[in-house]
């Protein structure tokens, strides 16, 4: 029987913007904000009392409330094996809140080799960053807030940038992601051509095995339209639907 080296992970969505992604060695929170309000494990809460698991790693793209959750950097300060991470814009000064003194901030156009794994950041079309995680034997791409918005220069110029950032970095890597989060929806609940153009430049440049689409909360039924325009734009990329709020799935890399 030939050797099976393939790894499970599971992926638990939370709402909106923010995954758990569980390997069978470390563990990855991203952009868990604020907002939307979670009551219940169940409808996608997270608690530490729960998780005692494995090492995790925190990341927040940006300090917008959703994808930002500063309580709960707050409790993760200290507790042994939890690192959290902060997109900024730009090198820190006064004006950032007292609890960022806690997290490792992270500037777009930057790499850093932590615990195993490298941490690429990219710059954004909105604040912060977007994500590359790279252990050896997994590639996650999270995008926070980068997207093309708008049909407008203002978008067009830095995103085009940007992927072409992440490209390089997929190239320098010799991988492309097993898996991207990636938003496809404005907050307003709008897909417009311009945000699916600019998906499907993002997907030419880094070419991701599997999609997970987010950034969609309060207008769910997106995920499904997005999933029909994959399928006639790009059929050779699995898109995984998340579900509501705190369902998991397995998947095999």
């Amino acid at each position: 029987m030939p050797h099976d080296d393939s790894m499970t992970v599971t992926i638990r969505y939370l709402g909106h913007s923010a995954w758990l992604v569980e390997s069978q060695r470390r563990a990855w929170l991203f952009d868990y904000g604020r907002v939307p309000v979670r009551g219940t494990a169940d409808a996608g809460a997270f608690a530490f009392a729960g998780y005692t698991r494995r090492p995790l790693d925190i990341f927040f793209s940006h300090l917008h409330g959703d994808h930002c959750h500063p309580d709960l950097a707050l409790e993760a300060a200290g507790r042994e094996g939890v690192s959290v991470y902060l997109g900024l814009d730009m090198p820190p000064d006064d004006s950032l809140p007292a609890w960022t003194r806690n997290v490792r901030l992270v500037l777009p156009r930057s790499c850093q080799e932590v615990s195993d794994q490298t941490l690429l950041a990219s710059g954004s079309t909105d604040q912060g960053v977007a994500w590359l995680v790279a252990t050896d034997d997994l590639l996650l791409y999270h995008g926070g807030d980068l997207a093309l918005w708008d049909d407008l220069d203002m978008f067009r110029q830095p995103y085009s940038q940007e992927v072409a950032w992440l490209a390089e970095q997929t190239r320098a890597l010799g991988r492309v992601p097993d898996i991207a989060f990636i938003p496809v929806s404005t907050s307003d609940g709008y897909q417009e051509e311009a945000l699916l153009e600019g998906i499907d430049l993002l997907i030419r440049k880094i070419r991701p095995h599997r999609v997970f689409p987010m950034h969609a909360w309060g207008y769910e039924p997106l995920y499904e339209r997005f999933a029909g325009w994959m399928a006639q734009n790009h059929p050779e990329t699995v898109v995984c639907l998340p579900g509501p709020a705190g369902h998991s799935q397995t998947i095999r890399i």
